[in-house]
C-alpha cells in the first residue's frame, strides 16, 4: 500500500530532468547527484532538454530519516505517493525503474500491459512472455545482439484499440547469473557494475543505445508469441499452441488486468488474430535464438508446424496451425 508523502518531508531538490522513454514521459527529480547522473546516463538518448509533451510521470527521490541501523534511506516518490524506500544510495536506480513501472500501470490505461518483452524484426512484432525466471531478458538480449529491434523488456505495451505493440525501451535488466552470457554476446553492461534492489539481488543493465543507433523500433503488429521456459537442457523444444490458449496464458501475465476485467481475453485474442503462438523449452541461448528466428520465418510463410492432426474439413494431411487445440509434437 502506498502512502502520501508529506510536503514537509521534502528537501530542496533542484535537479530535474525529463525523458521520453518511447511512449512514456518521465520527469525525475532528486537531491542525490549520482542517482540522477546514473538515470540520465542510462537513458541519455531519451532525455528531452525542452521537456516532454503529453502525459508525464513525476518521480522524485527524497532523503528519508535514518533507518534502524543509523543509515540514511531514500523514499522513491511517484506522482506524490511513496512507492518504496531504497536502503542505500546504490539501490536508488533500481527502485526508480520499479517505481516508474508502477506509475505506468496506474496511469496508462490505453495499453494492455504484460509482463513480457517485445521486439521487432522486419516490421513484425514478437511477444516473449512468462513469469520471472523464464529466461525472457536473456533471450531478449540474445536477439538484440543479433540485430533485432527493441520495444521493451519485461513490460509490454499493447494498444487496446489498435493491437499494435508500442515502444517502452527500458534498459534491459539482467540478473547476476546472466552476466557471463551478456559478456559473451558482446553487450556492454552499464557502468560495468551491478546494482542491488532488495531481494532480487545484483542487477545489471544493458542500454539499448549501446547496441545500435536504430535499435529502438516503431510500433509494430504482433506476428509471433513465444512463451519460454528455461530448462537448462542441451536441446530446444517447441510446441505450437492455439491462439485462444495463448491468450489465456498472456492474461495471466497482465499487469493492469483490473482495468479490463472480462474484456481481457477477447482483446488479447483480437491482438493475436494474425500471430502464431509457441511454447519454447530452451537451454543454450544460441539455439533458442535460432529457434525463435525460425518460428518468425514460419509465421511469415505460413509453413506447417509439427501439429499431428489431420484437417478434418478437407481431409488433407495439411497442418491445422494448432487451431484444433491438440498438443503439437515437440520439434
Amino acid at each position: 500500500m502506498t502512502r502520501r508523502s508529506p510536503a514537509s518531508a521534502a528537501e530542496p531538490a533542484d535537479r530535474c530532468h525529463q525523458f521520453a522513454i518511447g511512449d512514456i514521459g518521465v520527469a525525475v527529480r532528486t537531491p542525490v547527484p549520482h542517482a540522477l547522473d546514473d538515470f540520465s546516463s542510462l537513458y541519455d538518448t531519451c532525455r528531452r532538454e525542452r521537456g516532454v509533451s503529453g502525459k508525464l510521470i513525476h518521480m522524485e527521490v527524497r532523503r528519508h530519516s535514518k533507518g534502524p541501523i543509523g543509515r540514511r534511506q531514500y523514499d522513491i516518490v511517484g506522482d506524490g505517493e511513496v512507492l518504496s524506500t531504497a536502503r542505500t544510495s546504490a539501490e536508488i536506480l533500481p527502485h526508480l525503474e520499479w517505481g516508474i513501472n508502477r506509475r505506468v500501470i496506474a496511469t496508462r490505461s490505453e495499453f494492455v500491459q504484460l509482463h513480457a518483452a517485445t521486439l521487432v524484426r522486419g516490421g513484425r512484432g514478437v511477444i516473449i512472455a512468462g513469469p520471472s525466471g523464464a529466461g525472457k531478458s536473456t533471450l531478449t538480449a540474445g536477439l538484440i545482439a543479433r540485430g533485432w529491434q527493441y520495444l521493451s523488456d519485461e513490460f509490454a505495451l499493447i494498444h487496446a484499440r489498435t493491437g499494435m505493440l508500442h515502444p517502452f525501451p527500458r534498459a534491459v535488466s539482467v540478473k547476476a547469473g546472466s552476466f557471463p552470457i551478456v559478456e559473451r554476446l558482446g553487450l556492454p553492461l552499464f557502468r560495468k557494475r551491478p546494482y542491488v534492489r532488495d531481494l532480487k539481488g545484483p542487477l545489471g543493465y544493458i542500454r539499448p543505445a549501446d547496441v545500435g543507433r536504430n535499435v529502438v523500433a516503431e510500433p509494430a503488429p504482433p506476428r509471433l508469441v513465444v512463451l519460454p521456459r528455461y530448462t537448462g537442457h542441451d536441446t530446444v523444444r517447441t510446441r505450437e499452441i492455439p491462439r485462444a490458449r495463448a491468450a489465456f496464458r498472456l492474461a495471466g501475465q497482465m499487469l493492469n488486468r483490473e482495468m479490463y476485467d472480462a474484456r481481457v481475453v477477447p482483446i488479447l485474442a483480437r491482438v493475436m488474430a494474425e500471430a502464431r503462438c509457441y511454447a519454447l523449452e530452451c537451454g543454450p541461448l544460441d539455439a533458442a535464438c535460432d529457434r525463435v528466428e525460425s518460428l518468425l520465418g514460419q509465421a511469415d510463410t505460413g509453413a506447417p508446424s509439427a501439429c499431428p492432426c489431420v484437417n478434418r474439413k478437407s481431409g488433407s494431411k495439411r497442418c491445422c496451425g494448432g487451431q484444433c487445440g491438440r498438443a503439437a509434437r515437440p520439434t
